[in-house]
């Protein structure tokens, strides 16, 4: 892995394989997509349906103040433009802890162009997160998640990228939702 600012990533994704994972996002989509209606006619610093059922989907396995501040940062930011970085840092404040993957998953509810970071995904790409205490670590996090983005439009501008897109809407019509949400339904899927 390289680190720093030259850091690569590649999609490697064939029609096949995307043809073949498909029908095992249906369940998440469902979910996903309540969540996604839900998520701007709902107070979600309050509301326990909500948190229950992101929870579940994302699998939030934390203590109920972490979850307070978490919800309060997600409701706060729903109206206005925050960078993973901000949300990063502000949460980074307010628990101690720099939480990337649960950053980008704020993020990508509040933005669905956004991806998120997942150990699934990162996995599938051979991506890490940089270790606690490794020095500018904030700073290799936002530069991997910024990579990550990059290449998710970078993939879907392939003829490989266009077919998941074009597969992706024939086997969920109904499904409005990103391409970046698309690719991540795939890639989340891909398991040994």
């Amino acid at each position: 892995m390289i680190e720093g600012l030259n850091l690569i990533i590649m999609i490697n994704l064939e029609k096949q394989q995307i043809k073949k994972t498909l029908p095992k996002v249906k369940d998440g989509l469902e979910k996903y997509l309540w969540l996604q209606r839900e998520v701007g006619l709902r107070n979600v610093s309050t509301d326990r349906e909500f948190q229950k059922k992101f929870n579940a989907f994302y699998r939030v396995r934390r203590g109920g103040d972490w979850q307070k501040v978490f919800y309060g940062l997600l409701e706060n930011s729903k109206d206005k433009e925050l960078t993973f970085k901000d949300i990063l840092v502000k949460f980074h404040e307010e628990i101690g802890r720099m939480e990337a993957s649960f950053v980008s998953k704020l993020i990508a509810t509040i933005n669905p162009k956004m991806p998120i970071i997942d150990k699934v995904v990162f996995k599938n790409l051979g991506l890490s997160l940089p270790p606690v205490g490794v020095k500018n670590r904030e700073l290799l996090i936002e530069e991997r998640y910024q990579s990550l983005a990059k290449e998710f439009s970078l993939f879907l501008q392939t003829e490989n990228g266009k077919y998941l897109i074009d597969e992706f809407i024939k086997e969920y019509p109904k499904a409005n939702i990103t391409k970046v949400k698309m690719l991540d339904f795939i890639l989340w899927q891909i398991r040994d």
